[in-house]
């Protein structure tokens, strides 16, 4: 998946809640704070989910079936299928 690699940030202004990653404006964002800052960590989650399913197909006796399936779709989710 690409995506706009490095940390994103949110920030709030008096036109709204924006993105940012270094550089790079990524999203102005309307509807609210907590959207803005759930939108800045999606990168992050993102690659949680991906490290949770790799070590699962790796272990599958570690973690909670249910656990695991949630990150799937979720990745499935971020990556359109």
């Amino acid at each position: 998946m690409n995506y706009t690699k490095g940390e994103w940030r949110q920030w709030s202004s008096m036109n709204g809640h924006h993105i940012w990653c270094n550089n790079t404006h990524i999203a102005d964002v309307d509807s609210g704070k907590a959207d803005a800052q759930l939108i800045a960590s999606a990168p992050d989650l993102y690659e949680a989910c991906k490290e949770v399913a790799k070590a699962y197909k790796c272990s599958p006796t570690s973690m909670q079936p249910l656990f695991w399936l949630r990150c799937v779709q979720a990745l499935a989710k971020a990556e359109g299928k």
